[in-house]
């Protein structure tokens, strides 16, 4: 179960992806999101990084909450698709 519903898996079928990061990220952090991104890149899956100013994956999500933030708006183009 666990594999069939991995984004690692190689059968996953994407629509789209965003991944997000803060600039104050680990080196490792950011490692392994450029990984990720390579490995669905490599399997033709759209795939597209973010990064927000100032910030790391435990507070990107309160940009949610703003009106106009970079992410807020990506993720209402993506759900306008």
């Amino acid at each position: 179960m666990a594999r069939r519903l991995s984004s690692r898996a190689p059968d996953f079928a994407a629509q789209f992806a965003r991944l997000v990061l803060g600039e104050r990220e680990t080196a490792e952090f950011r490692r392994q999101t450029h990984d990720f991104a390579a490995l669905w890149e490599a399997r033709s899956y759209p795939v597209r990084q973010l990064e927000l100013a100032g910030q790391t994956h435990f507070d990107v999500v309160l940009d949610v909450l703003e009106d106009h933030s970079n992410l807020r708006d990506n993720i209402q183009g993506l759900l306008a698709r």
